[in-house]
């Protein structure tokens, strides 16, 4: 039977959600799959980052570079929104129609009719996912299966990735980490989109580090604004530092590695924040995850040992909504590339 599709989109770690997905998936209905990478679907650009970890035969290489060069041509920039994209405009418009099919569940009998088959980020549904379906599109939830992460953990001893699976404690002692998003979620002020969520406010964070953490554990905190995120984090009497520097030389990549490597580690909203939790959870760690992205709405899935809590917000009035932010100057290293165009 022929392979089945599995669209995805989204960063680094949003990629990895979905080879674990079509790992899954694959094994589940008997069938290879075959990536197909939306660049740009988003509103925010993300290159192709997990060719390393694939097949040749798991995804399309000319659609790869073929986006890359329309990224290249259009000076978009990594992480940022895509110029003039509807994704992020208010009123009516042809994203906002998909994305209100999408509130209702309308399109899922509709991409049925075509033989596509919705996940909606619930467990269950993947679990659920029909033999002979065509394709198959996310959003892809976190989930703790041994198999699995055999198979990731084997992609990336044979890629160039640093792995986060890898069993060498590198700080060398027990640690903590905070993974606190921030950046693209001041987008969040003026539209709401699932997976964007609000910023957490730091008080959350203190609320969990005073009660849990013994105060002679050394505490991290990765960010795509990790500056900001230590000064929110200090605003709030929490001893924190950024991860060290010799971290952070594949971006996002290593990062995860260190985060994976934690004892106790407290998430964002965010899929980073998903498969560190799901990582440090699989080795035995203390992992604690909000249960919302925003006021209202549980996910459709758990990972076993994490700790769900209820998450306090950033304020839409806060100054960081109206601040403008710039990454760390590590983060593109994880895609293998600095352009189009990371600035």
């Amino acid at each position: 039977m022929q392979e089945v599709k599995i669209k995805c989109a989204g960063g680094s770690i949003a990629q990895l959600l979905a080879l674990a997905a079509s790992i899954k998936i694959s094994r589940l209905i008997q069938r290879d799959f075959v990536l197909d990478y939306f660049p740009s679907s988003t509103g925010t650009y993300w290159p192709f980052a997990i060719q390393s970890l694939l097949k040749s035969s798991e995804y399309d290489e000319a659609m790869i570079q073929e986006s890359a060069e329309i990224a290249n041509a259009n000076d978009w920039e990594i992480g940022k929104p895509i110029p003039n994209s509807e994704v992020f405009k208010s009123g009516p418009n042809y994203e906002n129609f998909l994305e209100f099919l999408r509130a209702t569940k309308l399109d899922r009998p509709m991409r049925r009719l075509r033989g596509e088959y919705v996940v909606g980020a619930d467990y269950k549904r993947l679990l659920s996912t029909p033999v002979g379906i065509k394709s198959v599109t996310g959003g892809y939830p976190p989930f703790l299966d041994e198999d699995v992460l055999a198979s990731l953990e084997s992609r990336f001893k044979s890629s160039d990735l640093a792995s986060p699976f890898s069993k060498d404690n590198l700080f060398h002692r027990s640690y903590g980490v905070i993974h606190y998003r921030l950046g693209d979620q001041r987008s969040s002020a003026g539209v709401q989109k699932p997976g964007l969520g609000l910023p957490l406010h730091p008080r959350t964070f203190s609320q969990i580090v005073k009660q849990n953490l013994d105060k002679s554990t050394p505490l991290f905190v990765c960010s795509d604004e990790p500056e900001l995120a230590k000064s929110l984090l200090q605003s709030q009497n929490i001893e924190v530092e950024v991860i060290p520097k010799v971290f952070t030389n594949q971006g996002i990549w290593s990062e995860l590695q260190f985060m994976s490597q934690a004892n106790f580690f407290i998430g964002s909203w965010s899929q980073v924040s998903q498969f560190a939790s799901i990582l440090v959870s699989h080795r035995g760690g203390k992992v604690w995850y909000p249960n919302s992205p925003a006021e209202g709405g549980n996910p459709k899935w758990a990972i076993p040992g994490v700790n769900m809590f209820k998450p306090e917000f950033l304020a839409i009035t806060d100054d960081f909504f109206r601040s403008s932010y710039s990454f760390s100057k590590h983060t593109h290293s994880g895609h293998g590339i600095n352009s189009a165009k990371s600035k």
